[in-house]
């Protein structure tokens, strides 16, 4: 007999989240007035025996304190940091680990035998499918631990609001617990909101997913894209979108099945991949202060976007709520890239600005069949919201050729992405630092630094330009020498560099780095040219470039 194929009602609509808590505490400690504790309490009973979840807590001196619970990516540990950060703004928190048994975390959610695929790491193919039905997914014990995580924060608050922060795969997580959950007042997600039965399947590629019973439980009884109807409680969505593993084009798939829209709120950036920024951290401070805490924090409507092709341009008008709350507004625009993951973003700024509504022109080039496009708002309360893409398969041939202009602060401004492994973290997703700067260099130009290493894509739109006498040209400042590595990486992922030393004598420096003295790692030189996906910038200190041209 088949598995029967379960809702999000079905599936938890007899789930006992009430059974005795059994909390022990290993260790714990002060900080901010808040006591911090590091505690084990159980979880749903399996043939007998209980799930013992492991988490750390902060408990403020404040009686009326609201709670935040912290549902971390099902690959990490407990987010300590991130338990001390809330805490600091006056929540009680919890933070618990789903993830279960790793060689890495000293302290863990235990899981039973009987169910070991609640591990991560043993989670095998429970991950992506529902052979044996929902109730038999990693999932489920996930999802599982959270409603248990709620009952521990309603046995020691009971009359506390519940707001909730998921994480990656906590985030999706966390779309499950509020899906099925009424006793959670508000939740926030960072990346996860479903689609996984559908991953590598790009919503505007020409493919589709084979579905058979299988996926039709997955999909029906844990992808979050099923759980966000019967969502009814505030929302705030966040993630980038160039990401490998979350699609942000299908978040909004999700986004968009949530009941009440008016109440549903998101934000996608474009210089990381894996992290978020300090905007989105705020995003998050400002939900939670007036969803959970009950301040008046104004949040506004989601812009609007549409577009035209007028002319060789296409023309953007963005419908922007109460511009004159407005600090800055923003367009991202990319052409002819359907997959996601590697997209060229150019960002332009406004041209004309009419009560509501703001207008953004870009030149078309050569032949044009794929435009997709946001508005970002940044409101002076410090709240950040984008639109819905705006994406359209087109027929556009231009007979003006592209320019050379790769990147320029006051021409074509391409969005660099930082390379994620190079941060500092806060709960393994919001950067202590700013991912991308510019600062003042000689004469008053704006530069990009390169504090961190960043990349950019937009140098494969040349790919099939390029040969052996070309070269890259561009212009650096640092007030102190420096050495900037410049890194071709194909699309079959060999990678191909050039160094070039910087006098730091604090003027700006014309630099040329010729594509023959690009070589891989054994010395090879660069020859592939078609197969040129993006380009890498690497520095020992704060170099800021500027004007790089390929030529």
């Amino acid at each position: 007999m088949k598995p029967s194929i379960l809702t999000p009602v079905t599936l938890w609509e007899n789930f006992n989240s009430l059974l005795p808590l059994q909390i022990s505490t290993i260790k714990s400690y002060s900080l901010n007035k808040a006591v911090i504790s590091h505690v084990y309490f159980s979880g749903r009973n399996v043939g007998g025996e209980r799930v013992r979840i492991f988490g750390v807590y902060a408990r403020q001196p404040n009686k009326k304190a609201n709670t935040i619970i912290l549902l971390p990516d099902v690959r990490s540990g407990v987010s300590e940091d991130l338990v001390i950060h809330f805490s600091s703004l006056g929540y009680n928190v919890l933070s618990v680990d789903l993830g279960g048994s790793a060689d890495f975390k000293e302290n863990y959610t235990r899981y039973p035998e009987k169910i070991s695929y609640a591990n991560y790491l043993t989670a095998g193919e429970t991950f992506y499918s529902a052979k044996n039905g929902a109730e038999k997914t990693c999932w489920y014990e996930w999802c599982a631990v959270a409603k248990y995580a709620v009952s521990f924060v309603k046995e020691l608050t009971p009359n506390a609001k519940i707001g909730v922060l998921g994480v990656k795969y906590g985030a999706d997580v966390a779309w499950m617990l509020t899906g099925s959950d009424d006793r959670v007042t508000a939740s926030t997600f960072a990346f996860g909101a479903g689609w996984h039965a559908y991953k590598g399947l790009y919503k505007y590629a020409d493919s589709d997913l084979e579905l058979n019973d299988e996926r039709y439980r997955f999909i029906s009884g844990v992808d979050s894209q099923s759980y966000a109807q019967n969502v009814k409680v505030p929302v705030m969505f966040m993630s980038t979108t160039n990401n490998e593993e979350f699609d942000a084009e299908r978040s909004l798939d999700t986004l968009q099945r949530v009941s009440n829209e008016d109440r549903c709120w998101f934000a996608f950036i474009t210089n990381a991949k894996d992290v978020l920024d300090a905007k989105c951290l705020q995003n998050v401070e400002l939900f939670f202060e007036k969803f959970i805490s009950g301040r008046t924090v104004k949040f506004y409507q989601q812009p609007k976007l549409e577009s035209e092709i007028i002319d060789e341009e296409v023309v953007y008008k963005a419908e922007v709520s109460k511009l004159s709350d407005v600090d800055r507004v923003y367009l991202f625009s990319s052409f002819n890239d359907i997959t996601p993951i590697n997209r060229v973003w150019v960002v332009l700024y406004p041209h004309e600005i009419t009560k509501n509504q703001v207008f953004f022109k870009r030149k078309i080039f050569g032949k044009v069949t794929f435009e997709t496009s946001f508005v970002t708002v940044v409101y002076k309360n410090g709240l950040t919201l984008t639109s819905r893409f705006n994406a359209k398969k087109i027929n556009v041939l231009s007979g003006t050729k592209l320019p050379n202009v790769v990147y320029s602060t006051y021409n074509i401004h391409s969005c660099f992405i930082v390379k994620d492994g190079d941060l500092k973290l806060l709960g393994e997703v919001f950067p202590k630092d700013k991912l991308v700067d510019f600062i003042s260099g000689p004469h008053d130009i704006l530069g990009l630094s390169t504090k961190y290493d960043v990349y950019t894509y937009s140098v494969k739109n040349y790919a099939d330009k390029i040969s052996d006498k070309s070269f890259i040209q561009f212009d650096a400042y640092t007030p102190v020498p420096d050495a900037l590595t410049l890194t071709f990486t194909l699309t079959s992922g060999q990678e191909f560099s050039s160094t070039v030393n910087l006098d730091g004598k604090g003027e700006w420096q014309r630099v040329t780095a010729y594509i023959s003295e690009f070589k891989n790692e054994i010395g090879m030189p660069f020859k592939k040219h078609e197969e040129l996906l993006s380009l890498k910038l690497s520095s020992l200190g704060a170099t800021a470039i500027n004007n790089i041209l390929i030529l």
